[in-house]
């Protein structure tokens, strides 16, 4: 698997996914004009580090995924739910362990609730909700 990494704009996020053993990022704000045109490889690559982890029953594989995101529109939204329904099925593997954590700054209800929704959604993903340290 290649890394895959986006530089966060004014409107779209961080995005670093890296084989390196480091966390996979997403942070920022998710705004963008096309949000297919921005989501859409990122779920490919997703698909496609499931599609790996598969042919390799016998090797076991540990991903962590932290989500840092300040502000999402409604199209950011789905396709962030999309995301969290490919990295369920990732998890879902059973040579897969898959940790997520849905960070929020501190005092912002409305990312920390939209976290606790999608947590609910995706049971199987054993999502944490916390506060971003300063």
């Amino acid at each position: 698997m290649k890394d895959f990494s986006i530089e966060q704009t004014k409107i779209t996020p961080k995005v670093r996914l890296k084989m390196d053993g480091t966390p996979f990022i997403l942070e920022g704000d998710s705004r963008p004009e096309d949000v297919e045109e921005f989501y859409n490889p990122i779920i490919d690559w997703f698909k496609s580090l499931h599609e790996e982890c598969f042919s390799q029953p016998n090797q076991k594989f540990s991903y962590s995924f932290i989500f840092t995101l300040e502000y999402l529109n409604s199209s950011s939204t789905i396709f962030v739910s999309k995301l969290l329904k490919q990295l369920t099925e990732l998890s879902n593997l059973e040579n897969v362990d898959l940790k997520v954590l849905w960070q929020h700054i501190e005092f912002d209800e409305e990312m920390k609730d939209l976290g606790e929704e999608f947590k609910a959604i995706y049971v199987n993903l054993g999502m944490m909700i916390e506060p971003k340290a300063n």
